[in-house]
């Protein structure tokens, strides 16, 4: 031992120890840097922010000058050049790069191609050097696009060990995070500067995109060769539109796989894309059938189907044989997609210079069956021997800007795909970095190095964006992160679906707690810059906030009859009441003008993706159907006065005398206990009482609205019978009778109180009797000040027969007026729905009206055992249709409004649905007409058409 120590010691005298080599020390420098006579772009670009970079990490300026007017001594040499030839630095590979220090002098030598250093096209293995020896020597880290995004350290020293001998090649030949939808070109430039700066880009050029568009020519040959163009349905289909790319090709027609052939020599992509066009509408012709194989089946949309991936393999391999005869060097891409991407059960080859992008999320892997889905395809397609390439979605519209964090899924995806022997990844994402900022960072540095760690990456991510306030912003995006993890499958979010979870995703609690921890940063010592860059990513938070509780009131509002596409409509145990729906239909109006203030006043920095919002906006309309609607109802929203939800509550002892100061409006109520007036009593801590109960509660009337006439007091729901006061006075009673109305419990009462009300503050107090039951107020109670229009629609009631109401239908339905169960009469419509896709019944009521006015429809339901229609999602559907005088549509189909309403299962008593609308100039009538699909049982009463303010 005591001579292997000895050994060690004569060892050490001989090893000189690494020198700092010192390019910058206090605020001067010696050096200069150095490019070839005749520089490349990408080599003088490199040089030009290797000298940016070190006067702002350093404050001394390195001139720039060419081989030909460099000093001898301490220069660095940027790019290709004769010193680095001399000093016997062979250029490396494409993307590659060389850092060395020989004899004091630095190289950074890159393996670049021609053309623009932002060019898509262009290799630049210069730049990647550069840009990586700022990121280890000098702490400069650009965490997202933009100047806030930079962060550039100050140090008085900037040196390199002088024996720094560096080679680094990328671990994938492409890593692309591009950005989704229209961007201007400053945002292009800005983007594609971050792709570079944090190692993107790709050995070679082209990929695989929807492309038989391009490659078929469009529709040019539509005229002379339709038979070149999918046969769908016995007839074939051209491409819709100009420049569009849905619709497909006769891939078995040898016509086509000339032209497709001739497109793909003729262009000059390393890498030619033959993917079908987004979308459907596949050839349904004899010989593209024949090439399916029946037992190779996908699940689509719930149900079985022949995957395509024989047929349009059999296609790109023909293509891809009779490229690689004449160039050889040139590849082809093809995503495998959709009804695609199941490896094909019959092609036992491929053709080795096809790259095969197959697609996948891996926040798809919170559900394990798609993983275990996906995991299989990949091991299915990687007998073939094929290049492959992870076609991603780190970040997508549909989850519209909000933070879809999972850097955990990411790590672990990137080091298997590395693993299986992936050549590349290249993912979609959207400019919304204030959401997803950690995603982006932790991906783009992975791809360049997979043998980094999550952990690694983002401790560099937060110290060097938030400094003291890191771990505070490290614990806000993990809140999302854990949150979605938790719901798992319910936070796959494969596709345009995910949107209508988005409300659950992030929930209030998910929220406040972000909130708490974000806010948590501020408390810290931060520099104005650490500021800014908090305050960016609290845009992102708020603008999460507004959009989760907007969409939640938007699925509201749609299962109450608006369509705000694609959102389905939540799920309701009780439709919102008239001035319900009003009061979420102004909070969903405020809540998007507040959202569309956040998009809009971005100020240029990347919080989240405005053009794709943009895009959303268009398709879904959700602010014109928003104030549309609200231009509707906002002379009708002040006709309402909603009382409040909490009242004081009080027992009368068993056998007490009527206290006869209870009702009085100063009487001291402080000692009751408070309890809400939606919910019976005995679902708040009175279990199993009966007798009387009382309830005392103040609310504001502004004096304009007080002396309205006439006003009703309307008590949403009493069990059983009730006495009410107002202001002292006794205004009314009502007495449950069995043999009456034994549905009475649970309908609303009205009580005229014309010329009772004060301007301010105003009791109510009323005394509940229950003798069985639950007990109490149940449902939320109002003021409706002023007349309501009387009902245009004859014997909306069903006493005895249909009056204005026509029904009729297709299939197993029927529908008959019935005596037994009525809303506040004996009769009501009773139609019922077998089980079938083509089964329904529809009521329908035509009626003269005035133009351009608003007017309400209405209807009161009852349900039993109603099931979801196999196919149709939005049941039951609302249609309106405008008619002239002479009972003609002044519309074509598409003018026809629609509305739809998500209705319980079964109902335990009537509610309400409500339709808003605006008739169009020259309507002289209206035709409305309720189309109830869901299997199942309905009772419909109380058809109304009211004209409103």
């Amino acid at each position: 031992m005591k001579r292997i120590l000895e050994i060690g010691l004569i060892l050490a005298c001989f090893v000189r120890p690494a020198l700092a080599l010192e390019l910058a020390k206090g605020g001067q420098t010696d050096y200069v840097i150095v490019t070839a006579a005749a520089p490349s772009p990408t080599a003088m670009m490199a040089a030009k922010e290797l000298q940016e970079y070190v006067r702002r990490v350093t404050g001394a300026e390195l001139p720039v000058v060419t081989e030909d007017k460099a000093p001898v001594a301490r220069r660095v040499f940027v790019g290709p050049c004769a010193a680095a030839d001399k000093a016997g630095i062979a250029v490396p590979p494409q993307e590659q790069f060389v850092v060395r220090v020989i004899n004091g002098d630095l190289f950074i030598v890159g393996g670049d191609s021609d053309g623009p250093p932002m060019g898509s096209a262009t290799r630049t293995g210069t730049l990647y050097g550069v840009y990586q020896f700022l990121h280890r020597f000098a702490a400069v880290r650009w965490l997202w696009p933009g100047d806030l995004g930079t962060v550039v350290p100050k140090a008085a020293t900037l040196s390199v060990p002088d024996e720094l001998n560096w080679t680094v090649k990328p671990d994938f030949a492409i890593r692309s995070l591009w950005l989704t939808y229209r961007n201007s070109n400053e945002i292009k430039d800005e983007h594609i500067l971050w792709q570079r700066r944090t190692g993107q880009g790709q050995l070679w050029s082209g990929g695989s995109g929807h492309a038989y568009n391009s490659l078929l020519g469009g529709n040019k040959w539509f005229e002379t060769h339709p038979e070149y163009y999918s046969m769908v349905g016995g007839q074939r289909k051209a491409f819709y539109g100009e420049g569009a790319t849905s619709g497909q090709i006769c891939t078995s027609n040898p016509d086509v796989i000339d032209i497709c052939t001739k497109s793909a020599l003729a262009s000059k992509a390393d890498i030619v894309s033959l993917s079908p066009n987004d979308g459907g509408l596949f050839c349904e012709c004899e010989k593209c059938r024949a090439l399916d194989v029946p037992t190779n089946l996908i699940d689509w949309d719930g149900k079985p189907m022949v995957a395509l991936t024989d047929r349009i393999f059999t296609f790109a391999n023909e293509i891809a044989r009779r490229v690689a005869k004449e160039q050889p060097e040139k590849k082809l891409g093809h995503f495998c997609y959709t009804f695609f991407k199941q490896p094909p059960a019959r092609l036992t080859d491929l053709s080795d210079n096809l790259v095969l992008f197959f697609t996948q999320g891996c926040h798809w892997f919170r559900d394990p069956e798609i993983k275990k889905q996906c995991r299989g395809y990949i091991d299915g397609w990687f007998k073939f021997g094929n290049p492959m390439v992870s076609r991603e979605y780190y970040g997508l519209i549909y989850w519209h800007g909000m933070p879809n964090v999972h850097t955990r899924l990411i790590e672990e995806d990137i080091k298997y795909l590395k693993a299986r022997g992936f050549v590349g990844l290249n993912s979609e994402i959207c400019r919304d970095f204030a959401t997803h900022g950690p995603n982006y960072y932790l991906a783009a540095r992975m791809l360049w190095d997979t043998s980094l760690t999550r952990r690694q990456v983002l401790d560099e991510y937060y110290q060097a964006g938030f400094g003291a306030a890191a771990k505070d912003v490290e614990d806000y995006y993990d809140v999302f992160e854990r949150r979605l993890a938790d719901l798992g499958p319910a936070a796959a979010g494969t596709g345009s679906s995910n949107i209508s979870s988005l409300a659950t995703q992030f929930d209030a609690a998910t929220l406040a707690a972000a909130r708490k921890a974000l806010e948590r940063g501020y408390t810290r010592q931060i520099d104005e810059q650490t500021k800014a860059r908090l305050d960016f990513v609290k845009m992102g938070l708020e603008y999460t906030e507004v959009t989760s509780r907007l969409l939640g009131l938007l699925q509201k509002l749609n299962a109450a009859g608006m369509s705000f596409s694609p959102l389905e409509p939540a799920r309701l145990t009780a439709a919102p009441t008239e001035p319900e729906f009003m009061a979420m239909l102004k909070e969903a109006r405020d809540l998007n003008k507040r959202r569309w203030e956040i998009i809009n006043g971005q100020q240029g920095l990347p919080v989240v993706h405005t053009p794709a919002l943009v895009e959303q906006e268009s398709r879904g309309r959700w602010t014109e159907q928003l104030e549309t609607r609200y231009e509707v109802l906002v002379n009708e929203a002040g006709r309402y006065l909603a009382l409040p939800l909490e009242a004081r509550f009080h027992i009368e002892d068993e056998g007490q005398k009527q206290p006869q100061d209870w009702p009085r409006p100063d009487f001291d109520d402080s000692g009751w206990e408070t309890l809400k007036t939606n919910q019976p009593w005995e679902k708040q801590g009175h279990q199993g009482f009966d007798g009387f109960g009382w309830y005392r509660m103040s609310f504001e009337v502004p004096a304009d609205r007080a002396q309205a006439n006439p006003i009703v007091l309307r008590l949403g729901a009493v069990d059983e019978s009730c006495k009410v006061w107002l202001n002292g006075e006794l205004v009314g009673s009502f007495t449950f009778d069995i043999d009456k109305d034994p549905e009475s419990w649970q309908k609303p009462l009205d009580f005229d109180i014309s010329g009772r009300l004060k301007a301010g503050r105003n009791v109510l107090a009323v005394r509940v009797e229950d003798r069985s039951g639950a007990g109490g107020l149940w449902k939320p109670s109002l003021l409706i000040l002023g007349s309501e229009s009387p009902n245009l629609i004859l014997n909306g009631s069903f006493e005895p027969d249909m009056g204005d109401v026509s029904a009729n239908g297709q299939g197993d339905a029927k529908s008959a007026v019935v005596g037994d169960r009525g809303y506040q009469s004996a009769h009501s419509l009773s139609i019922t729905v077998a089980e079938g896709e083509g089964n329904h019944r529809s009521v329908q009521v035509a009626c003269p009206v005035a133009s351009e006015r608003r007017y309400a429809f209405s209807f009161r339901y009852q349900t039993k055992d109603v099931k979801p229609h196999p196919t149709i999602k939005n049941t039951p559907a609302l249609r309106v249709i405008f008619q002239g005088a002479d009972g003609k549509s002044l519309t074509d189909t598409t003018g026809y409004q629609w509305g739809s309403f998500r209705v319980p299962a079964t109902t335990a008593d009537w509610q309400e649905a409500s339709y808003y609308f605006k008739t169009l100039p020259g309507t002289a009538r209206v035709a409305v007409t309720v189309f109830f699909h869901g299997p199942g049982q309905y009772w419909v009463d109380e058809v109304k058409l009211r004209e409103l303010e």
